[in-house]
């Protein structure tokens, strides 16, 4: 396993997020931070990207970063000091780095994905199994 990752799973990398119907966000209002930043995201280099398929890219007015300068409708604090938050938080998931406390659960695109079947309890563990209830969704 080499180490642990903290990611948010919202698809199951094939199809769209499952809480989209017609196109349309059915939890907009309650959607988790890194889909507010959408199409932004951050990077363990502190520069942030952004998607350029994304529709709202093209979209005539949107102007997501100008000058260099992160659109104030799209800025968010996950882009304030990403790195080092990063590292922090890479650094309390090495605490749970045991193989035998974790079970594969399914892979997407070569990428291997674990639940965390040990003892320990932490709002680490906990937002780990709640992202993994988005992948019932799929049968997974």
């Amino acid at each position: 396993m080499g180490y642990l990752k903290a990611i948010i799973l919202l698809s199951d990398g094939r199809s769209l997020c499952p809480y989209i119907e017609n196109f349309k966000c059915t939890i907009y209002e309650n959607r988790p931070t890194v889909c507010k930043a959408y199409p932004l995201s951050t990077n363990i280099d502190n520069i942030v990207y952004y998607d350029l398929n994304c529709p709202g890219i093209s979209e005539i007015g949107s102007e997501v970063i100008k000058n260099g300068e992160i659109s104030p409708s799209f800025d968010s604090y996950i882009f304030d000091d990403y790195q080092t938050r990063y590292i922090n938080t890479h650094k309390k998931l090495e605490e749970f780095n045991k193989i035998e406390d974790f079970e594969l659960v399914t892979t997407i695109n070569n990428n291997k994905f674990y639940k965390y079947v040990g003892k320990e309890i932490n709002p680490y563990i906990t937002m780990h199994l709640d992202s993994l209830k988005h992948l019932k969704k799929y049968n997974i």
